[in-house]
């Protein structure tokens, strides 16, 4: 039986050319979009995430959070503007891949409605599957099956878990 035994320079060598090879294979797959959806989401855009917090004032963090979404979920998520009184009173959060209504941002003081909340959607089955599969709130908003979340002062890291729910 032959010797096993390598030097050092071999052993980096072999493992040189295996990572090569894993190299390849992994851009190929993203080549063809296989591993796009997985890898890209799941890498918050902030690294100080744990510590950074959307601000208190509401107006602000509704701009926060479009810049947020841009930042991380780009690729998941499309953000529509929805006029009221002739100022965006609110924001619908779609699934870039399905083209489902996820969540809204409410950008305006109305009844129950406050800058920088998020709110499960008018449509009820979407609510039921939003509540009963990924979000759990517990807070109503209106009257009926509506949630709210208030994400003002929440760190960046809380909600961005809340969006990876939703990223493919």
């Amino acid at each position: 039986m032959e010797n096993m035994r390598h030097t050092k320079k071999e052993l980096f060598e072999i493992i040189r050319q295996q990572f090569e090879v894993i190299e390849y294979w992994m851009e190929k797959a993203l080549e063809q979009s296989e591993l796009k959806a997985i890898m890209k989401p799941h890498i918050i855009a902030y690294p100080d995430a744990l510590y950074r917090r959307f601000s208190q004032d509401g107006d602000t963090a509704v701009q926060e959070m479009l810049q947020f979404l841009k930042d991380n979920f780009k690729d998941n998520f499309k953000v529509m503007e929805n006029n009221g009184t002739g100022k965006v009173s609110y924001h619908s959060i779609l699934s870039r891949q399905s083209r489902k209504l996820l969540l809204i941002i409410e950008n305006h003081e109305n009844g129950e409605a406050e800058m920088g909340l998020l709110t499960y959607p008018l449509n009820k089955s979407s609510v039921t599957d939003i509540h009963r599969l990924k979000l759990k709130w517990s807070d109503p908003y209106g009257k009926g099956h509506r949630k709210k979340y208030d994400y003002r002062g929440k760190s960046y890291k809380d909600i961005y878990d809340i969006f990876k729910n939703f990223a493919p």
